[in-house]
């Protein structure tokens, strides 16, 4: 198992026609991004992991198809983009991830710990 650590480095917002969305960076270390894109199981499980916690850490006003993962190298930077569902304002979902930020961080780490490599 992988020990990783988890850190938030940015939240922005952004309209894009007329959905908006929220868009979350951060650093996963103590994982290779080679290791990571030549092991699709793991990357998809490590992506599954990272959006379960951002979604609990959104306290249910987002589901897991609302948010989209990508990686890339530099220890592994994920930029997670947030796009809630028609009817759920932005500034709930941001107030909500902001509110848990230490606890998401912990989560996220917590979910990528178990995927196996």
């Amino acid at each position: 198992t992988t020990t990783t650590t988890t850190t938030t480095t940015t939240t922005a917002t952004a309209k894009a026609k007329t959905r908006e969305k929220m868009v979350m960076g951060l650093t996963l270390t103590g994982l290779d991004f080679n290791t990571l894109e030549s092991n699709p199981t793991m990357k998809n499980k490590v992506k599954d992991g990272v959006k379960d916690a951002i979604v609990k850490g959104g306290s249910g006003s987002f589901s897991k198809e609302c948010v989209h993962v990508d990686f890339s190298g530099g220890s592994v930077k994920v930029v997670a983009t947030i796009t809630p569902p028609a009817g759920t304002k932005l500034k709930s979902v941001a107030g909500a991830l902001k509110k848990s930020s230490g606890d998401l961080s912990h989560s996220i780490a917590d979910n990528v710990k178990k995927v196996p490599g």
